[in-house]
């Protein structure tokens, strides 16, 4: 998490309060939840817009990008019928 833009060892003790461990752990969230979860764990308004928001946004667009990362969209290829997959430059020369 450190080496996300405006993210330093201040921020990543005040997301391991809220029980945010990895990048995964904020992946798919809002910065205004994570803000709200940090200022209640203070018990007072640490974190404001819009410094705050920008590192929190930051944050999510990384955790999304790696769960990306690991989860591709891309469909498996399909085997063709005898069993052995064939390559786009393949199915050209047919």
């Amino acid at each position: 998490m450190l080496a996300v833009r405006l993210c330093g060892p201040r921020v990543v003790a005040r997301l391991e309060s809220i029980g945010v461990r990895h990048l995964s752990d904020i992946a798919g969230r809002t910065p205004d939840e994570l803000l709200t979860e940090v200022n209640i764990e203070a018990g007072r308004t640490i974190w404001r817009p819009p410094m705050a928001t920008m590192a929190m946004h930051n944050l999510i667009a990384a955790a999304d990008a790696e769960r990306h990362d690991r989860h591709p969209v891309n469909p498996p290829r399909r085997a063709s019928p005898m069993g052995v997959e064939r390559h786009e430059k393949d199915r050209d020369s047919d």
